[in-house]
């Protein structure tokens, strides 16, 4: 699979808006919580990600940078590693961690110019520009 296979468009509300393929979508990823003992009702990947964004509606900068950020994780374990987010190991974290400091194929990751294109432009890409090292060195935590 690749990047521009993964369907992502900017929210008309609150909410990431992705369509992912349903064998990766994380309804059965391995990190899931089984019956009682979840913590969100969220049925798969994209639920618990809307849920997790939910709480930073109120601070809109907050809001677009962490629903940025979830998307590339989320892109990133479908399109390089073929597993739902939800099914991250420890590893899998690293690994992301050193492919955001050189998203290649450039060509599938990092938009041409450094610049911004709009989701429905054929040259958008999830990263546009050279990457900032992390603050911490260390991914998200969902």
């Amino acid at each position: 699979m690749s990047v521009d296979k993964l369907i992502l468009s900017v929210p008309t509300s609150s909410r990431a808006c992705c369509s992912v393929p349903p064998a990766l979508d994380g309804s059965t990823g391995s990190n899931r919580a089984i019956g009682a003992r979840a913590q969100i009702a969220a049925d798969n990947d994209l639920d618990a990600i809307r849920a997790w964004l939910s709480r930073f509606i109120g601070t809109k900068t907050t809001f677009d940078n962490y629903r940025k950020e979830a998307e590339r994780l989320l892109l990133w374990a479908v399109v390089v590693l073929g597993k739902p987010l939800s099914s991250l190991t420890h590893e899998d974290c690293l690994r992301y961690q050193q492919f955001l400091a050189d998203p290649q194929p450039a060509a599938a990751w990092v938009a041409g110019g450094g610049r911004r294109h709009p989701r429905g432009d054929a040259r958008w890409r999830p990263f546009y520009g050279r990457c900032a090292p992390p603050v911490d060195a260390r991914p998200p935590s969902f």
